[in-house]
């Protein structure tokens, strides 16, 4: 199985709306029960899907929408070359959202409530 082919069709799918939150993080979760979790160096390509996979097994929890669908598409192309700066691209990205704002937008979505 490619991941990273996976992870792109499932979050092009939440991205267009053929599925919600609550399905790819379902899907998400039995996957990564199924493969399970592997640790990767961040200089290694292998490193980046399985990150991905385990946002979206815990999205709910972090918060993760799918407004931040492009985020994910770009982090998973760019690991494949360059791993390094896939992963400096990520944080940066995560570092700039205001979360308390984010998790306004969210609090209507019962998915999101904790």
């Amino acid at each position: 199985m490619d991941l990273t082919y996976s992870l792109t069709r499932e979050l092009k799918r939440w991205s267009d709306s053929e599925i919600d939150e609550g399905h790819i993080h379902e899907w998400a979760e039995e996957l990564l029960e199924k493969i399970g979790w592997v640790q990767y160096d961040n200089d290694d390509p292998r490193s980046v899907p399985m990150e991905v996979l385990a946002q979206l097994d815990i999205l709910n929890v972090q918060l993760i929408a799918q407004e931040d669908v492009p985020a994910f598409l770009r982090f998973l192309k760019l690991g494949q070359e360059e791993p390094l700066k896939a992963w400096a691209q990520w944080a940066e990205y995560w570092d700039q959202l205001d979360m308390t704002v984010r998790k306004s937008e969210l609090s209507e979505n019962q998915f999101y409530s904790c």
